[in-house]
């Protein structure tokens, strides 16, 4: 249609096509392939591939470290496409599977 507009051609009525297209995730064609990730990964097999332990996107945050179960930490991404808002630089994400260790780390 033009640069900015996206046309989709349905077989059939789609009525939670807007809510389920926020689950769709935009990735750099060149990346995927230099990294061999252009199939997704088996998750049944426990399949592990460069893509299931590195990120590429174009979020407001950069994914810095991944320990599995423990923590992930990201700075804010230099190259992201929207205005800063806020003065947040970085975050780091712990995972807390009690409920009352969770309140307790409040």
């Amino acid at each position: 249609v033009d640069d900015y507009t996206v046309d989709l051609l349905l077989d059939s009525p789609q009525p939670v096509l807007l809510r389920n297209l926020t689950y769709v995730r935009m990735l750099s064609k060149d990346w995927m392939i230099k990294n061999k990730c252009e199939k997704p990964q088996e998750l049944k097999d426990k399949e592990e591939t460069y893509c299931s332990r590195n990120a590429n996107g174009t979020g407001r945050f950069k994914l810095v470290s991944w320990q599995p179960d423990q923590k992930l930490q990201f700075v804010a991404n230099p190259a992201w496409w929207d205005q800063p808002r806020g003065n947040v630089t970085e975050l780091t994400y712990l995972p807390i599977k009690q409920d009352a260790t969770r309140v307790a780390a409040l």
